[in-house]
């Protein structure tokens, strides 16, 4: 069985926390220091879920939303926000079309619960 990419652009503490969480899980993990160094993995290799650590006030001009789009349907990674915000900021990252928001602080078995969806899903559609 091969393991599923997951791709966080955020801090170190962030990438430091979800590390010890997701590989753990069975996943590879690999963190990046912006969304457009992510934007740029994620052309280059299979990126299953792009986890990207946003602040409520950039999230109308985030980057990550406009470069996965740009990417062929197949090779497009799931997206997930991870957010410092509540649920107005939660809705208006999903209206944008993000696949899934997290506020911060989350919790680790919620965070991997719906990345496993997310994975569930995107095997489901048959881009796995």
């Amino acid at each position: 069985m091969k393991r599923e990419l997951i791709l966080l652009a955020g801090s170190n503490a962030t990438a430091r926390s979800l590390e010890d969480l997701i590989i753990p899980a069975g996943y590879e993990f690999s963190t990046v220091g912006s969304q457009e160094a992510g934007l740029r993995v994620a052309q280059e290799r299979r990126v299953s879920v792009f986890l990207v650590e946003v602040e409520a006030a950039d999230l109308q001009c985030c980057s990550a939303l406009l470069g996965i789009k740009t990417l062929p349907f197949a090779s497009r990674p799931r997206l997930i926000f991870l957010i410092g915000g509540g649920a107005g900021d939660r809705a208006r990252g999903l209206n944008l079309g993000a696949n899934d928001v997290l506020s911060a602080p989350w919790d680790p078995s919620e965070l991997l619960a719906r990345l496993e969806v997310q994975l569930r899903e995107k095997s489901e559609i048959g881009v796995l």
